[in-house]
């Protein structure tokens, strides 16, 4: 690691200095960390262009700046540089490929503040909208939405924040410091970022309900009352009762309780041969041999769920891997 102070602090220069020699950094209007092996080439770069005042940490044979190098000078701890929530910067996104949002643009930081991460996220901006974008908030710089607005600083244009262009980026990418909204203006924008994940989220939960109303085994069920069934926060067993109930099974039937036990120990050790399981029932029901417990399982199964082709094995996998599930 070595830290370097210029003369000519400019941090956009220097990001795209340092972006061609494709090190990770961190620059402060203070200082530069650089990490990792840093070539000599690129301080040789740093000193001709911008002029190197300090350089600590930089243990090398490169003896054209003899007087930069203390040894054991540098004792504090490095730690990023520090942006809060809301913040307005310069930021460099580079090239943008296909319909990325790319350049030196604004860009509003949706990141709580952490001085002890390289990284943070941003919202990018844009004066020149190409296209209607849906997940996006217009507005202008002013005193109504910032805390520390300047006219001079932030300009007259009407700016559009992106939300579905969300990036999270090194903070080397950030430049100039523009201003900081204000809260109002913040709880606008998080509310199109989350309207942007759970229209992700509800779209999921669409397609797996689409899914299921496939499953065959469950053409006669109503979906709703199966996962509710699965959500509440009951006791596996008696989640075990409440699916069986609702398939039509009479728990005081003979060969039911043995799929009851069927399901259970299929979700707790995840068996899923049918043989098997009607062995561990025999081993817990002495008085009945394995094949018995088979043959009234698979009898009360067919009774109730009208499939031809391993139905019962079938369903106690179904249910079994939805008393596993966390989240449904």
């Amino acid at each position: 690691m070595l830290e370097v102070k210029l003369k000519q602090m400019d941090i956009c220069r220097i990001c795209k200095t340092l972006i061609c020699y494709s090190i990770k950094a961190n620059v402060t209007q203070e200082r530069i960390v650089l990490e990792g092996n840093v070539a000599q080439e690129l301080i040789k770069k740093l000193n001709e262009e911008f002029e190197i005042e300090v350089i600590q940490n930089y243990n090398s044979t490169y003896k054209e700046m003899p007087k930069l190098y203390e040894e054991n000078t540098y004792k504090k701890p490095i730690t990023h540089r520090k942006v809060e929530y809301g913040e307005v910067y310069r930021c460099d996104f580079g090239t943008g490929y296909g319909a990325e949002i790319g350049k030196l643009r604004y860009a509003i930081v949706v990141k709580g503040q952490d001085d002890m991460s390289g990284t943070t996220v941003v919202l990018p901006c844009t004066t020149k909208p190409e296209r209607e974008y849906v997940y996006a908030h217009t507005f202008k710089f002013s005193y109504e939405n910032m805390l520390d607005y300047n006219l001079k600083i932030v300009g007259r244009l009407k700016n559009v924040v992106i939300a579905d262009q969300i990036k999270t980026i090194d903070k080397c990418r950030l430049g100039e410091y523009l201003g900081k909204m204000n809260p109002g203006f913040m709880k606008e924008v998080k509310k199109i970022i989350n309207n942007l994940f759970q229209e992700d989220e509800s779209k999921l939960q669409v397609d797996f309900r689409e899914k299921l109303k496939k499953e065959e085994l469950l053409k006669d069920i109503n979906i709703s009352l199966f996962l509710n069934i699965f959500k509440s926060n009951k006791e596996k067993k008696e989640k075990i009762e409440e699916v069986l109930k609702l398939f039509g099974f009479n728990l005081n039937q003979n060969g039911v309780q043995y799929l009851y036990q069927a399901i259970y120990i299929a979700s707790e050790n995840h068996y899923l041969n049918l043989e098997f399981l009607s062995m561990e029932i025999s081993n817990l029901n002495k008085n009945i041999k394995k094949e018995e417990v088979m043959r009234f399982m698979v009898a009360r199964v067919k009774e109730r769920i009208k499939v031809k082709k391993g139905v019962t094995i079938r369903f106690i996998h179904l249910i079994s891997q939805f008393l596993e599930k966390k989240e449904i």
